[in-house]
């Protein structure tokens, strides 16, 4: 049995090799989900990262954790299977992981999601969340992403940054 002090040594060893390995640079193209290294995040997010790789490294490699985008819903289930099975966690870092991978691996439909969960998954302002929920009340669902562009008050750039974040 390996000790408790071991064990802490071996999974801080862990998340920093999984950091380290997060922030180099891809070999794969523009194609591949990048996010920004740990010293471009914010403290938040940063301490986010690491939480999710805590909990969710001990079996898995964070490459897997995150290698398809889900929607809230469906990574709450598959967090709350990870915690049945044994991951370990307070219910403070089941919901920071469940924000983390939200916002950083969602998917989101755009005809069905509160403006909330469009601003968390697509990097939006509440005004520009607002704005397409507004949009699709009053002139019914988007038939494709050209559509979507369309909306008033939504900045184009930002929906084409999440443009794999989303689906109609």
């Amino acid at each position: 049995m390996v000790s408790g002090s071991r064990t802490a040594l071996w999974g801080a060893t862990i998340v920093i090799l999984a950091i380290a390995l997060r922030a180099a640079p891809s070999s794969q193209g523009q194609d591949q989900h990048q996010d920004p290294s740990p010293a471009q995040k914010n403290g938040t997010d940063a301490r986010s990262e690491a939480l999710m790789l805590r909990v969710c490294g001990q079996c898995h490699e964070w490459q897997r954790v995150s290698e398809n985008r889900r929607t809230k819903d469906d990574w709450g289930r598959l967090i709350d299977d990870m915690f049945a099975r044994g991951a370990s966690g307070s219910d403070d870092d089941y919901s920071a992981v469940l924000d983390y991978v939200v916002r950083n691996d969602g998917l989101v439909n755009v005809n069905r999601a509160p403006a909330d969960e469009l601003a968390v998954v697509l990097n939006l302002t509440a005004d520009e969340a607002g704005a397409i929920v507004k949009d699709r009340t009053v002139n019914g669902k988007f038939a494709d992403f050209e559509a979507l562009k369309r909306v008033a008050g939504v900045d184009p750039k930002k929906l084409e940054a999440a443009r794999k974040a989303m689906f109609y």
